[in-house]
Order: structure tokens, then sequence, then C-alpha cells
């Protein structure tokens, strides 16, 4: 039989912006005498979410401390794997709270540009380029468009810069209002108002 590995701790559920949240992944010793023994450096962490945050671990015997920082408020998916297979429960979903001064800072330093962003075409993929390279998001951006029709809106991150592109394909000509937040708060410049031919 394995060593089973359990997790657990506050810093998986729930937490606040800019404060240590903490967790542990605990191995337990096998049952059989020649089974592996729990190795702390098979555990690994993934997070997902507004900003990546800082991450410290320590270990001790059959225990490793994960204590990690959120830069900014959010949801976070928090991947924990031993010996590269996900642990059960994981991943976890923390939700952060606070650091509403701290979004506001961050959301003023997004710029977002490109020739989708004034005029669009319609029944073709039209592009916006995010760029959150100078802030602390990573991801947690909300988009909403409205206008004569509803266009096909979706996300991806450029791999090359850092950046993300919105794409947006609209089957009717006309106005269109482009809403796109963090955290409840528009970007510099939101609502964009595109005309789309």
């Amino acid at each position: 039989m394995a060593t089973t590995v359990t997790v657990s701790g506050d810093g998986l559920e729930k937490g606040n912006c800019g404060e240590k949240l903490t967790f542990t992944i605990v191995g337990t010793p096998p049952a059989e005498k020649d089974a592996p023994k729990f190795d702390p450096t098979g555990c690994s962490c993934a997070f997902e979410g507004p900003s990546k945050p800082e991450i410290k671990f320590s270990s001790s015997n059959l225990i490793v401390t994960c204590e990690w920082v959120p830069k900014l408020p959010g949801t976070y998916k928090i991947y924990v794997r031993y010996n590269d297979e996900e642990v059960k429960g994981s991943p976890f979903v923390c939700k952060v709270t606070g650091g509403e001064a701290e979004s506001e800072t961050e959301v003023k330093k997004v710029k977002v540009l490109g020739n989708g962003l004034k005029e669009g075409r319609t029944k073709l993929t039209n592009e916006i380029i995010i760029d959150t390279r100078a802030s602390a998001i990573i991801g947690g951006l909300s988009v909403a468009m409205e206008g004569p029709s509803k266009p096909e809106v979706s996300f991806k991150k450029n791999e090359k810069d850092g950046t993300f592109v919105l794409m947006y394909k609209p089957e009717t000509a006309g106005e269109y209002l482009l809403h796109l937040k963090f955290n409840d708060k528009y970007v510099p410049g939101a609502p964009f108002s595109i005309k789309v031919k």
C-alpha cells in the first residue's frame, strides 16, 4: 500500500488579501514495511487566480507546510499534487477578500489596445490586446459585450509576451459596448464603444 496524503487548513478555503494563508500536506506512514515512505519533495502546488501569490514551503518528517500571500482579492484555485498525481480534493477553491485599494491600484495599470478596440468586422474574429504585465493581475478579468447581437467572446494568453488576447466575433453590424473589469472595477477606458461594420 502506497503512502496516503491529506491536505487541510484554512488557507485552502478563505483568507484576506496581503495576509499569510497556510495549509498543510500530511503524509501517512505506509502500512507495509517495504512500501515507499512519504517524500516531502514529491509535493507540489500550483495557483490559478487573479494574481501570482508569494509561496513558501517548509517541511518536517511527514508534514509539508505551504504559506502563501495573495496580492489581490478574488477566487483562487489551488492544485496540490504528490508524486505528479492530484491529491484528493484538489483543486481547492479559496476565496480571498479585502484588498480593495490594491485592486484599484493594479487595475489602473492595465492597458487595452488594438484595432478591434475601435472598429470591428462582422463574421470575422476581431482581436484586442490586454496588457496586464505592469500590474499584479494574471487572471480574474471579466468581459461582457452588448450590442445588436451577442458576439462569441474568448480569451487566450500570448505565451510569447505575457499579454492576453480578447477575441470577439459579431454577427450583426452596429454599435457595441465592451465591458472589461477586474474585481468589478473597470479597466482604464472601459466601457469601450466599438463600431462594427
